[in-house]
């Protein structure tokens, strides 16, 4: 009688399935990095877009502080956390408008005895004509851009249609003269 053995060599097998999915891993593993990377940065400039429009709403600053400011904000060596390369950030555009506060309060609840419903239609009356003249009033915004430059993995994998660059875009904007009084207040 023949005595027949099996071979159970499953090492070689597990070897060659690792060389197999590994690169899938590490490119997917890259790829979720980036892509986190990307949205950290989108998240950085929404914050910077927002903090423009507070300075527009809140200070008396002109639209040369106001770019400054926010570059700054952004690109400091002194911020903490990540800072951004100031030759990939871009402030697109800045645009300032200053008009009275707006007041949307129709009825003051501090005095209750002097109700007066004829003293609320014509404040009504008058925000009203406010936005029939003006018919939309102009807005304060800030646009700012930012360049992020593709890893040459991400590039070779997508045949080149990513392209070197991918633009990162945001814009805050405010309704101008419904903010804060800002200088005014303090």
């Amino acid at each position: 009688m023949f005595v027949v053995k099996k071979i159970n060599n499953k090492k070689g097998q597990a070897l060659v399935e690792a060389a197999l999915t590994a690169p899938l891993i590490v490119f997917f593993l890259f790829t979720i990095i980036w892509f986190g990377r990307i949205m950290l940065t989108w998240q950085q400039l929404v914050s910077a877009a927002r903090y423009g429009t507070d300075l527009i709403a809140y200070t008396p600053y002109n639209e040369e502080e106001i770019r400054a400011d926010v570059m700054n904000y952004l690109c400091s060596d002194k911020t903490i956390g990540r800072t951004l390369s100031s030759s990939t950030v871009s402030i697109d555009e800045l645009h300032i408008s200053r008009f009275d506060t707006i007041d949307f309060t129709l009825f003051d609840f501090g005095d209750m005895n002097s109700f007066n419903p004829m003293e609320i239609l014509k404040k009504a009356e008058v925000t009203a004509k406010f936005f029939k003249d003006s018919v939309v009033p102009d807005k304060s915004f800030i646009k700012i851009s930012y360049k992020y430059r593709v890893p040459p993995i991400l590039r070779s994998v997508s045949g080149n249609t990513l392209g070197e660059y991918f633009e990162i875009r945001v814009k805050s904007e405010i309704l101008a003269g419904t903010g804060s009084p800002g200088e005014n207040r303090r």
